[in-house]
């Protein structure tokens, strides 16, 4: 999706949650900052927020994330990825 009036194209992805937090080098923190995520943050997201929290409780837990790029890099992306046509092309978005 490109965000209105930028040349920001922002890719989302929603899935099992270890799936998802282990592609993510960021995090937000609870001020709204973004910082670098480490293997400690990652260990704490995974064990403590979703095992402990919800699927120790039987719910099941999604985690969504976003990654931005300029529509050039978005462009040169689909074009070495055939246009995104089969799922191993869109996987390279994630």
């Amino acid at each position: 999706m490109q965000l209105p009036e930028s040349d920001i194209v922002r890719i989302y992805i929603k899935g099992a949650p270890e799936f998802v937090v282990n592609k993510c080098v960021k995090t937000f923190q609870v001020n709204g900052d973004k910082t670098h995520m480490d293997d400690e943050q990652l260990s704490y997201i995974l064990s403590t927020i979703i095992y402990d929290s919800y699927t120790s409780k039987g719910l099941r837990a999604m985690a969504f994330a976003y990654k931005d790029m300029t529509v050039e890099e978005f462009e040169a992306l689909k074009a070495q990825c055939n246009n995104f046509n089969d799922e191993s092309d869109r996987e390279a978005l994630e």
